[in-house]
């Protein structure tokens, strides 16, 4: 079931607020082949999206900034729309199609690994298991391709979908990596994706909070 977030917003690129690095598989290895990941309005059946399975430990998080790094393409570099998608992760692949995230907005610059699509938003998760991706949506005539880089993060799993089936690997989810090399990334790599934001405390954190202040305030 994909998770409806009604605390979805998009903040102005440039609005900063002080934040922890929650989730962190910016270590790209650029030698590692690089898959697509993109969503094209002019060739829509070529769109793939990507997604990561992200633990949400306790207290749960407040995600205000998503990064995912791409392969070098000058054109991309600029304010442009991205797809985010989160999905609950029961065990095994998410039901729903590649294209059902929510649209947001995304700007697209050059740091250390290339080039970095950046969403600043403002979720709640509650602690439990995701699966987290950030699709650009560009068009291949306008734009050319970009490659979602790899980061060596052995131990977790990466999915890929192209919902129109034009790849000729199917139209379900599939792991973005296999042992015997069918797909193009080795088999302990993962896609490069950084969650910044803050841990929530819990309702009964809060309240315990707010009763040591009236606790407190009766001493005085």
């Amino acid at each position: 079931m994909r998770l409806i977030l009604p605390a979805l917003a998009v903040c102005a690129f440039g609005m900063t607020a002080s934040a922890d690095v929650l989730w962190d598989q910016s270590n790209v290895d650029a030698a590692v082949n690089a898959i697509v990941d993109q969503e094209f309005g002019d060739f829509p059946d070529y769109s793939s999206y990507m997604v990561d399975d992200v633990t949400v430990g306790g207290p749960g998080w407040n995600i205000t900034k998503i990064t995912v790094y791409f392969t070098d393409n000058p054109a991309w570099v600029g304010n442009h729309m991205g797809r985010l998608n989160i999905f609950d992760n029961p065990g095994g692949f998410p039901a729903e199609p590649g294209n059902s995230g929510e649209m947001v907005d995304v700007t697209i610059g050059y740091g250390a690994y290339g080039l970095e699509v950046v969403a600043n938003v403002d979720i709640d998760l509650a602690p439990g298991n995701y699966y987290i991706g950030l699709t650009p949506i560009l068009d291949f005539g306008t734009y050319g391709q970009a490659f979602h880089q790899a980061a060596p993060i052995q131990g977790t799993n990466t999915l890929w979908q192209n919902p129109g089936g034009a790849f000729g690997y199917g139209t379900d989810w599939t792991y973005a990596y296999v042992l015997d090399s069918t797909f193009v990334w080795q088999d302990n790599y993962d896609m490069a994706i950084l969650i910044e934001g803050t841990a929530v405390p819990a309702p009964g954190a809060l309240a315990l909070l707010g009763l040591a202040g009236l606790v407190g305030r009766r001493r005085r």
